[in-house]
């Protein structure tokens, strides 16, 4: 069974060149089978696009087919799972002690 969260599909990015670049081209599609949160698959999509600009260039408006995905550094993506951990789920709901 495949695993689910931001954790497990930050993994699967870096770790398939194919999967990201499917990503890249339709981020709350294929980031489905994961059940993230709007905020966070948008968040992913934002950390992705830093990452392929940061790695190939602008490449806004170029067929997503023809980027060379096995070359993106995962600079900002990378930083994510351990980012989430220290962000507080729900900051509205009570503190329990």
């Amino acid at each position: 069974m495949k695993k689910e969260g931001l954790d497990a599909a930050v993994e699967q990015i870096m770790s398939d060149p194919k999967y990201a670049q499917q990503v890249y081209g339709g981020a709350e599609k294929a980031l489905k089978p994961y059940k993230l949160r709007p905020g966070e698959w948008r968040l992913v999509a934002w950390f992705l696009r830093q990452d392929v600009k940061d790695s190939l260039g602008n490449v806004e408006g170029r067929d997503v087919q023809g980027l060379d995905f096995s070359a993106v550094r995962f600079k900002f993506l990378s930083r994510l799972p351990a980012f989430r951990k220290d962000v507080i789920a729900n900051p509205s709901d009570p503190t329990t002690q």
